[in-house]
């Protein structure tokens, strides 16, 4: 499974930070029509960034971002996840931030 991962100190932070980067490419995505590709239901990426968020990234604290993978891996198996961290123009202190909080918790969570 693949999912954009963000994390901070709070869902509020982690949201405030990644939203510029993430909304930005969803708004490319939309533009060049890429709903229109994706499974009824879940074809709206012009939608709110708030609304878009969902169940399609998972962004929160390092506890909510653990729990939200240790959900994933119990009610569906997924024992590989691909996190896509890293969006166009973020600084690269975010995705290492996001890193170096979320794997080793993750690893140990699951």
């Amino acid at each position: 499974m693949r999912r954009e991962v963000f994390v901070a100190g709070s869902e509020d932070e982690a949201l405030r930070l990644c939203r510029p980067y993430l909304e930005a490419k969803y708004t490319a995505y939309h533009g060049w029509g890429q709903d229109k590709e994706m499974p009824k239901g879940d074809d709206d990426l012009g939608q709110d960034f708030a609304a878009l968020v969902g169940d399609r990234f998972l962004i929160g604290s390092p506890d909510q971002v653990t729990e939200q993978i240790r959900r994933i891996h119990n009610r569906i198996g997924v024992t590989h996840l691909v996190m896509s961290i890293e969006w166009p123009g973020m600084p690269q202190s975010l995705v290492l931030d996001t890193m170096h909080i979320v794997f080793p918790q993750v690893k140990t969570a699951i």
